[in-house]
């Protein structure tokens, strides 16, 4: 007896390697286990192929060929002042994907959710107006802030802008594709933070808001992976914006309690929420008068501490597989290593683990900081070792996901973790691990991220608010 006989329809990579494929779409089960970019299902995709030697030009010029394989991206649905050629297209997709995104070989989709949806978006090009903008306007822009092209600026922002056109017409004629709207409103968010304007809070926080509503009134029954990973991305836009920014009384944080199953990181955006109800609560306690206050604030206390033993109870159950197991390299740039303020870098098994880490330290922080200021408005005084420690573990795990080959994989969470430590160095005064902070954003900076500029010089003006 034999099996039944190899079959041709499956995924690109499956028919190569000739095995079997489950024609799981966008992406196939075996891809995904063995981290590769899934290549769709298209018997006819046509493929740029580029030679590995360098080309000497007839006036001499030495040229550099692109390093990797890149295939036709589909005609798109763009304005019509962005006509381009197909391989014009397919150039600068690929130069983004080359410059945003670690290699290959050190990313794939369980570790990097945005890298997840672009790595499909070949696939996914052509069948909505309002994807193809919002990804193409994320590539432009990106490339024009490395690469200091105003022209190449100037299409980004009109494309941007269409595709926000395209998103208003959708949600008016209730027509769009659900999940194409989920995955521009999440491109677009992740666009704002490109920059560092007066209005980019503002926009942010509209855009979080917009992909928080369109989650809410779907029912997660039938969810496919990438889907799931973008609801995972969403997560911690939504915890960034409630915890770090002026908006964060007003963001919807119960989209952290959404989910088709439970998983560790689910766990922790959960008490990222409750901790966020909690901050709302605090606020209004504190304009309480003196007999109203001391009970609420008690409750309040309360609360916390029983959110304390449930983050407890969680890590001992993960505590096998999450614990860094040793020390890592340094970053480059020995300014932002860690070692000049005695630091001892962690090491992980991979970039998930990392971020799963490094989550439930920002959950520690912050519970430990809203502890801090609820003790301090009872007795007027409190301890803040705890929350120097939490921010310590999370500067030492940052050293490692910010090594230069991880690119922009982790520069929003690494952000979002940093602004959490320094906030603790400010309550706790500590100012040489607060300017460590500073270094931090200064090299997410570097690498595209503009908003992180501007949260740097917030931090400051907080800072010398707290001394005075």
């Amino acid at each position: 007896m034999v099996g039944l006989p190899y079959s041709s329809a499956g995924c690109v990579n499956c028919r190569k390697r000739k095995i079997k494929c489950d024609s799981q779409k966008p992406v196939c089960a075996k891809c995904l286990k063995r981290g590769i970019l899934c290549l769709g299902f298209d018997k006819d995709r046509k493929f740029l192929h580029h030679e590995m030697r360098s080309q000497v030009t007839r006036s001499g010029e030495v040229k550099r060929p692109v390093r990797r394989l890149v295939w036709y991206l589909k005609p798109l649905s763009l304005p019509s002042f962005c006509d381009m050629s197909g391989e014009v297209r397919t150039q600068l997709f690929s130069a983004f994907m080359d410059n945003f995104f670690a290699p290959n070989a050190n990313i794939n989709g369980k570790d990097d959710s945005l890298f997840f949806l672009m790595a499909n978006f070949p696939t996914l090009a052509g069948e909505s107006e309002l994807l193809d903008r919002s990804v193409i306007a994320l590539a432009f822009s990106f490339l024009a802030i490395k690469s200091n092209d105003k022209n190449l600026a100037r299409q980004g922002l009109e494309v941007y802008n269409s595709a926000l056109n395209a998103m208003n017409r959708a949600l008016r004629r209730k027509s769009g594709s659900w999940p194409h709207m989920l995955y521009a409103s999440i491109i677009f968010h992740t666009y704002e933070t490109l920059y560092y304007g007066d209005d980019a809070p503002r926009s942010l926080f509209t855009h979080i808001q917009g992909a928080s509503a369109i989650l809410k009134s779907y029912s997660f029954s039938d969810t496919n992976s990438l889907t799931l990973a973008m609801l995972k991305r969403h997560k911690w836009a939504v915890a960034y914006c409630t915890l770090n920014t002026e908006y964060g009384l007003e963001t919807d944080w119960e989209c952290l309690t959404l989910g088709k199953e439970e998983c560790p990181l689910d766990e922790l955006f959960k008490i990222i929420g409750y901790c966020a109800a909690l901050r709302r609560d605090l606020v209004s306690a504190s304009r309480l008068n003196s007999p109203e206050q001391e009970p609420t604030l008690q409750s309040i206390l309360q609360r916390l501490l029983d959110i304390q033993r449930v983050q407890a109870g969680w890590e001992r159950l993960h505590s096998d597989s999450l614990s860094p197991h040793r020390r890592g390299q340094a970053m480059l740039d020995s300014e932002s290593s860690g070692e000049d303020v005695g630091l001892d870098p962690y090491e992980f098994k991979d970039l998930c683990t990392a971020k799963l880490y490094v989550l439930s330290r920002i959950a520690s922080t912050v519970r430990h900081r809203l502890i801090y200021q609820t003790e301090k408005l009872l007795h007027g005084y409190s301890d803040p070792t705890s929350m120097h420690f939490s921010a310590d573990e999370i500067c030492r795990s940052v050293v490692y996901c910010m090594r230069p080959e991880r690119q922009m994989s982790v520069g929003h969470m690494a952000l979002f973790a940093v602004s959490q430590a320094s906030k603790a160095y400010i309550t706790c005064r500590d100012l040489r691990m607060f300017e460590w902070c500073q270094c931090i954003y200064s090299t997410i900076q570097a690498r595209g991220i503009g908003l992180a500029s501007r949260v740097g010089k917030e931090d400051w003006t907080l800072w010398r608010t707290a001394a005075n």
